[in-house]
């Protein structure tokens, strides 16, 4: 049965939280007016197609207790994403109890792995945050394209909310941002330490998940899954295996374009595959990175040996032939399996 229904938005619960964050806004900005005005560590952008392992490697990179992330809890405060985490924090911190009178349980205690079509369960899962960047840049929430203008925003203030974020746990921010596939050399001004984590996954396999995210979420595979990119207009004509392939091939072309105009030193590429055999290797990677930029992560590896990988035929002969090769219509390569 098709997922929609559960996917629609929950008018209920948005009514509340856009009570409660308008409630809080104008605290949350005399708050960070008191804190740095940038972040004190390198942020983390996490980029790639849908389909392509960003989840997991955020997942990833959350579970190691070395990161700042936006939790499911604190992405509900997506005006005041400071009051949030200091919220969290008093939540789950042993030093801030008292005698365990207000004490959930902290992260330690969920299955950071799991997740249904990119969307984490559990309060303090990862989540991918569109909703604070929706209103970093003056957008209504939840709009279907990735982020692409600039103009609307205040660079300072989104400066600082990042840095008093980061300043709750006093550790280098973490994000999840498919959304901003667009944004990648506007934040690489804006924050100068900014790294950015390039997820790469064989092509095939990537379009093959959001040509099954479309099956299950809608029922009907010619509905766009995931944010919509600038050749959304040309492709939406096309049959459902080439608008599949083109936001698999369009997505990684536009981010690989940005990346190229930035020192290797603040990009870090991620094969899916190689991930998941030997994550031990993409950590040293990731500690590379930060030494490059003056700063120390824990060097030892306290992570899972390997991940299972998800690289598998699940669809018809006919249905797979269509999408390889309307791959190779746009991009002019011929992907083996």
């Amino acid at each position: 049965m098709p997922l929609t229904a559960e996917f629609k938005k929950n008018a209920r619960l948005e009514k509340y939280l856009d009570d409660l964050n308008s409630l809080l806004a104008a605290t949350e900005i005399e708050a960070i007016a008191r804190k740095r005005a940038h972040p004190k560590y390198p942020v983390i952008f996490i980029v790639g197609a849908p389909g392509s392992g960003t989840t997991l490697v955020m997942q990833w990179l959350a579970s190691t207790g070395l990161f700042s992330y936006p939790s499911n809890l604190i992405a509900r405060f997506y005006k005041a994403p400071y009051l949030g985490a200091k919220i969290q924090r008093m939540l789950t911190d042993p030093e801030l109890s008292f005698r365990e009178e207000v004490m959930l349980p902290g992260a330690d205690n969920e299955d950071f792995f799991s997740s249904d079509l990119g969307q984490t369960r559990g309060l303090f899962a990862p989540n991918d945050f569109s909703a604070f960047w929706d209103h970093l840049y003056g957008r209504t929430q939840n709009l279907d394209y990735c982020i692409e203008e600039v103009a609307g925003l205040d660079v300072a203030y989104a400066r600082s909310e990042l840095a008093a974020f980061e300043s709750v746990l006093d550790r280098p921010l973490v994000f999840k941002a498919i959304q901003l596939c667009l944004q990648i050399s506007f934040l690489s001004t804006m924050l100068p330490n900014a790294l950015f984590f390039f997820v790469r996954r064989h092509p095939y396999y990537t379009a093959q998940s959001i040509y099954r995210a479309r099956q299950r979420m809608f029922g009907d595979t010619t509905r766009w899954f995931s944010h919509k990119i600038p050749q959304y207009a040309r492709l939406a004509t096309q049959t459902a295996f080439k608008q599949v392939a083109g936001q698999v091939y369009y997505t990684n072309k536009l981010i690989e374009e940005q990346l190229q105009q930035l020192p290797a030193a603040r990009r870090l590429d991620i094969d899916y595959d190689d991930f998941c055999i030997a994550p031990k290797r993409v950590w040293q990677g990731v500690n590379k990175k930060f030494n490059h930029l003056g700063f120390t992560l824990h060097s030892n590896y306290y992570g899972p040996d390997s991940f299972e990988s998800r690289n598998a035929v699940r669809l018809p002969e006919t249905e797979k032939q269509r999408i390889i090769a309307a791959y190779y219509s746009l991009s002019g390569e011929k992907i083996k399996l």
